[in-house]
């Protein structure tokens, strides 16, 4: 197998339609579930096909350039939902689903409502549970705020047809081509987004593949939010340019056991670990 860089790849598509194609039984991403020791995985070549089936339906509702919020729970669906994105030329927007308790809703219902309408979204990816949840919240008129996203099209990306990847079209896509919108939390003001195109992902993946000096077939191991930069990046996008293997864990989980975290990064002894995280997980390791 002849070498290959990202450096060589203009964009996200390519370079994962290469791996796949090359390297289809390398484990990509593994997921750890709530449940103790239950992991899944993701294959490169899962991963491809997964994003060609969501790519493909998306393509067949002609929503080229359109803008569409992800808004799936932590997990190979939040992934796979990323790449169909990219690979359908629609713009994803990184977010996170708002949650059933009227709590959680008052806090993350106007954030996620400012983000849907500066983004100009049009579309919402989500799961099949997730959506049922949001269907019954609009229709029941139980959340009146929700206007901007009952007015989205709503798609659950972990219900698709057998076969959808063979209907794919690979659309002409550059370095220059738009790949996400990252917004800010909106913690302390209005959430505010910044552009990303491929040529900005695959350059940031080659400063923090020099500034860390980890070689490939590294392993990264994160549970920080995919909807966050730091996650997004450093636990999903990072690993797929420098052909690091990455496990991930929800916040959630890491909250309730904090320990799992440092135990996954021992475990890995035949290659070179990197993680990353704000200063309150190592006060929260201590103290557990």
């Amino acid at each position: 197998m002849s070498k290959y860089t990202f450096e060589q790849s203009s964009t996200l598509v390519e370079l994962l339609r290469w791996r796949a194609l090359r390297q289809p039984e390398r484990p990509a991403y593994t997921f750890l579930m709530h449940e103790e020791q239950k992991e899944i995985h993701l294959t490169y070549e899962e991963l491809d096909c997964r994003a060609r089936a969501i790519a493909a339906l998306l393509q067949s509702l002609g929503t080229m350039g359109a803008r569409a919020l992800l808004l799936h729970p932590p997990g190979l669906d939040y992934i796979a939902a990323l790449f169909g994105c990219l690979y359908a030329k629609v713009i994803a927007i990184p977010a996170y689903p708002i949650h059933p308790t009227q709590s959680n809703r008052t806090y993350t219902l106007p954030r996620l409502q400012a983000i849907a309408k500066d983004a100009g979204a049009t579309l919402a990816l989500t799961t099949q549970g997730i959506l049922s949840s949001m269907e019954f919240l609009i229709s029941s008129q139980q959340e009146p705020r929700a206007e901007e996203l009952a007015s989205l099209r709503w798609i659950a990306t972990d219900d698709m047809e057998d076969g959808l990847e063979d209907g794919w079209k690979e659309p002409s896509i550059t370095s220059e081509t738009l790949a996400y919108l990252q917004y800010t939390s909106g913690s302390t003001d209005a959430p505010k987004g910044v552009m990303v195109s491929h040529r900005n992902v695959l350059h940031n993946s080659a400063v923090l593949h020099q500034g860390w000096q980890i070689p490939p077939h590294g392993e990264m191991v994160s549970w920080l939010p995919m909807h966050h930069d730091m996650g997004l990046v450093g636990g999903v996008l990072n690993p797929l340019c420098n052909d690091y293997h990455s496990t991930l864990m929800s916040p959630s989980s890491f909250i309730k056991w904090p320990l799992r975290w440092l135990q996954v990064i021992s475990r890995v002894k035949d290659r070179p670990t990197i993680s990353c995280a704000p200063n309150f997980a190592y006060d929260l390791c201590a103290r557990k």
